[in-house]
């Protein structure tokens, strides 16, 4: 959820993280997210910056969380609908 055009809507909410998070397994993010976090540990934006996801306001937070099931609800469709062609 936290992509570079969030990062930067968002810029009045930054906040100064003290200590980086030390974690190095980004894996679990999506590429955009781990976009974020590079830049992020690079100071791109400026020294030790943090945006904390729950700042954000609920009305954009909501429309943003709802299209993130859905489209993992229809990749999860696409992928239980079977194949006529494959003999299983």
């Amino acid at each position: 959820m936290l992509d570079e055009a969030t990062m930067l809507r968002f810029s009045t909410l930054w906040t100064e993280e003290q200590t980086q998070h030390a974690a190095d397994d980004f894996s679990a993010l999506t590429r955009e997210e781990r976009a974020v976090c590079g830049a992020l540990r690079k100071n791109t934006w400026g020294q030790k910056l943090r945006l904390q996801p729950e700042r954000i306001g609920w009305d954009v937070a909501w429309p943003t969380l709802k299209e993130m099931v859905h489209s993992s609800m229809m990749a999860v469709d696409r992928q239980s609908v079977r194949d006529p062609r494959r003999a299983d």
